[in-house]
């Protein structure tokens, strides 16, 4: 007989198009996809027609600051990957400033309110437009 493991908790797993994602399995690809991307801080959700996944990442500090065209070039490496990976749509990349994402106080990133929270924007992507 084999083992069954759940993993995950079921708070963190949301729905696009009908299939079941975890937020971690995605930010670990968004922080791997762009070293623009601060390690650690990204958030990943359904965006409201959960037809799409919204990416809110923060822009790693250690680099240069952040340009029109390495947002884009990021954004772009980001999409490439999600639906290489997970053949998901991505309908938002919104980079914001280093300690935006409010975190929890066991230094968890806070997904619940993360889209509708006021953070510090620095530059959004979506879907139709040209990265």
């Amino acid at each position: 007989h084999g083992e069954l493991f759940l993993l995950g908790r079921s708070h963190e797993r949301f729905q696009v198009n009908g299939e079941n994602f975890y937020g971690a399995d995605l930010e670990a690809e968004v922080s791997a996809a762009s070293e623009h991307v601060r390690a650690g801080r990204v958030v990943a959700l359904a965006d409201e027609t959960r037809s799409s996944v919204a990416i809110v990442a923060e822009w790693n500090p250690a680099l240069a600051p952040p340009t029109q065209q390495s947002m884009a070039a990021a954004a772009r490496q980001i999409v490439a990957r999600l639906a290489r990976r997970f053949g998901l749509t991505v309908g938002t990349v919104r980079f914001v400033t280093a300690g935006s994402i409010p975190l929890t106080t066991s230094g968890k990133v806070r997904r619940h309110g993360v889209l509708s929270n006021s953070l510090d924007e620095l530059w959004t992507y979506r879907r139709g437009e040209q990265p």
